[in-house]
């Protein structure tokens, strides 16, 4: 198992850990769907994570691949959404459901994942 990192700067390294590759884990925090990164202000967390899973899952070094994605930090997740709601976050204003409402963002951003998607052949892949 290799943690090839979040960071832009240690995305460079992964080339060298596609090779042979059984499986990828690709995890996302789904509290950070407010905050931007580090490394470029203007570039919200949550955007980057879904831009990032669209090129780990249509890169065809992984056509083969089982992906799985792990939405972790729920529990930080539910205590944000009692004070930044979803769609007063510019990327997602086209969120539709309640407002404070634990499910249905949780269920709004596994859509986003799977939106991600462009094979429909897409399969072996879970979301947790």
């Amino acid at each position: 198992m290799y943690d090839v990192g979040g960071k832009r700067s240690e995305q460079s390294k992964w080339i060298d850990c596609f090779e042979n590759v059984d499986a990828v884990i690709f995890v996302a925090a789904l509290s950070e769907y407010d905050q931007a990164l580090a490394e470029a202000k203007r570039t919200n967390r949550m955007v980057e994570a879904l831009d990032l899973f669209r090129s780990v899952c249509n890169n065809r070094a992984f056509t083969n691949t089982s992906i799985m994605l792990f939405l972790d930090k729920k529990d930080i997740f539910a205590e944000k959404l009692l004070y930044s709601d979803i769609v007063t976050q510019k990327p997602f204003s086209d969120y539709l459901g309640p407002t404070k409402d634990f499910n249905s963002g949780v269920l709004y951003f596994i859509q986003k994942f799977k939106d991600c998607l462009i094979d429909d052949d897409f399969n072996d892949s879970f979301i947790h």
